[in-house]
């Protein structure tokens, strides 16, 4: 079982500052890695705009995207990303993560 994750926009944030989006997709990746070891899984693929996990079973993969997205909206995003359009807000991890997309094949 796949289980893809995408971050919408991060062409547009990667043109508005490469060093900011930088330093949230290292903090994204470290979570995946995290969030997938422990639900079972491995990441066979990590892309600037993603990544790419495979499970032995759809639960797995099922247990890993509501774990994954808890864990980033407990992430320290740098400060300047959650100011951006595409992060701001009172509710700025809310809508940071909702440009996150988790998708099961």
């Amino acid at each position: 079982m796949a289980a893809f994750l995408y971050v919408s926009g991060h062409v547009v944030l990667q043109a508005w500052d490469e060093a900011v989006l930088g330093r949230a997709l290292a903090l994204l990746h470290g979570a995946v890695a995290d969030s997938v070891a422990a639900a079972g899984g491995y990441v066979v693929a990590a892309t600037e705009g993603g990544a790419v996990a495979v499970f032995g079973q759809a639960g797995a993969a099922v247990a890993w995207a509501v774990a994954c997205q808890e864990r980033l909206m407990t992430l320290a995003w740098p400060e300047e990303l959650l100011e951006h359009d595409y992060g701001g807000g009172a509710t700025a991890n809310t809508r940071l993560c909702s440009r996150v997309q988790l998708c099961i094949a």
